[in-house]
Parts: structure tokens; C-alpha cells; sequence
């Protein structure tokens, strides 16, 4: 730990203390994940807290762009004008149908490789979009932009992000699901293969909606392309 401090105190740019911080043991003090595009007023306030907490705790403060798919990605370098990759991935932008973009072009990012060995990911479209460039040697992810996140109306009135579905889905073998909510509300999920009890996650469902919920539940044998795991008809669905 001591003889790591002179170390630590030479790394000067963002990427190298995420990379020094990564191989050795250090206590780190972590933010919960914000999910989805970023409106302008609310970057400016994230980037004034940062400072100040880094201000208070003498410590960096980074700014990850990380997926649970993938794991980091890339940290928020404001010398370097973006988001400067981890290479631990091969990122390519690619357009709306598929084909990689010249360097500077904006389109989705899209990842192969990934910290899972039994699940590597081959030219997977994140939802999420940015310009690839280069500062000197070093690529950088310029204006990214992340997935709006969809919000769904429970029936006691309430608002939940997309991220609570998630975890109250997870425990199940789903393969891939879709769930759209209708504007009177009704809910319509949509499971691939046959390895999920559909009784089960009907349950969860209507467990974290509420009582009364409309829910329909359809099997399909698989979705072709890539999907939109969650939509919704309602009004002021994005935060």
C-alpha cells in the first residue's frame, strides 16, 4: 500500500488512475449509476459535485461509461474532449444499418469482446451514441449520448424506471423479453423461448405494479434483430 502511493500520485490523466486503481487493492467509494441521456443542466450540476467532492475527499473522481453487459468502457477525460476508451473492447461506431462510419461520424456505439468469457459479445449494439476521434494516440468517444430510460406507471400512481423491472426480472432464465406499456396503462410482455415459468414472472410483475394491473404475457420462439427491450405509449415516460 505505501510503496503503491508514488504511483498512484503519477497518474495524472483519468484513464490511468481508472487502470492503476483496477490491479490493486484499494477501498473505492462508488455513486449509484445514472441511467440514460443526461439533460445539459443536469451534467453541469454532476461535474460541479464531482469537483466538490473530489475537492473534500482530496481523491479523483471518475466518470465511467460502463455497461452491465460489457462492464467500463471508457472514462470522461475533459482534457482529452470526451470519453477516452479502456481498450479492453473493440468499439466501432456504426450507422443505422450497420456499416462502420468514418472517424469522426456519429452512430451507435457498438462493442465486441467483453469481461464475460461465457457470454463475449460480438458487434453489440449498445443504444447508446457518440463520434470515435483521437486525441494524439488516444480514442475518444466524443458527445455520447446514452439510452433515454423508460419509465412505467404502477397502479397506485407511481413512477419506475426501467432498471427496477430489470431486478425484478433477473432471478428469471429469460433469454430476451420485451415489455411495452399501453396509454391506459395495460402492460404487454413478451418472452423468447420456453425456459421461464410465465406464472412466475407474471407474478413479479404484478408484485411490483400493484394489484389490478392489466397484464398480457406472449411466447415467441425468438425476436429477429436487435430489440427495443422496453417501451411505453404514455406520457412523460423519461425523467
Amino acid at each position: 500500500m505505501v510503496r503503491s502511493a508514488p504511483v498512484l500520485g503519477q497518474a495524472h490523466t483519468p484513464r490511468q488512475r481508472f487502470l492503476l486503481l483496477s490491479v490493486i487493492a484499494l477501498a473505492v467509494l462508488t455513486a449509484p449509476a445514472v441511467s440514460g441521456a443526461i439533460p445539459s443542466h443536469r451534467a453541469s450540476a454532476l461535474r460541479a459535485h464531482d469537483a466538490a467532492l473530489a475537492a473534500r475527499s482530496h481523491a479523483a473522481v471518475l466518470d465511467l461509461y460502463s455497461l452491465n453487459e460489457s462492464g467500463p468502457v471508457a472514462v470522461a477525460d475533459e482534457a482529452a474532449g470526451g470519453h477516452v476508451l479502456l481498450q479492453r473492447l473493440y468499439v466501432e461506431i456504426l450507422d443505422d444499418h450497420g456499416h462502420s462510419v468514418p472517424l469522426g461520424e456519429r452512430g451507435e456505439v457498438t462493442l465486441t469482446g467483453g469481461f464475460n468469457f461465457c457470454l463475449p459479445l460480438l458487434r453489440y449494439r449498445t443504444g447508446d451514441y457518440a463520434e470515435l476521434r483521437f486525441n494524439g494516440v488516444e480514442p475518444v468517444l466524443v458527445g455520447l449520448e446514452g439510452r433515454p430510460p423508460i419509465r412505467f406507471r404502477t397502479m397506485p400512481g407511481e413512477w419506475l424506471n426501467n432498471i427496477e423491472v430489470t431486478h425484478a426480472l433477473q432471478r428469471f432464465a429469460i433469454p430476451q423479453f420485451m415489455l411495452h406499456q399501453d396509454s391506459d396503462g395495460g402492460l404487454l410482455l413478451r418472452l423468447a423461448g420456453t425456459g421461464p415459468n410465465e406464472i412466475q414472472v407474471r407474478s413479479a410483475l404484478l408484485e411490483l405494479f400493484g394489484p389490478g394491473q392489466r397484464l398480457t404475457v406472449e411466447q415467441v420462439p425468438s425476436f429477429e434483430g436487435k430489440i427495443v427491450q422496453y417501451t411505453s405509449s404514455l406520457a412523460e415516460t423519461q425523467p
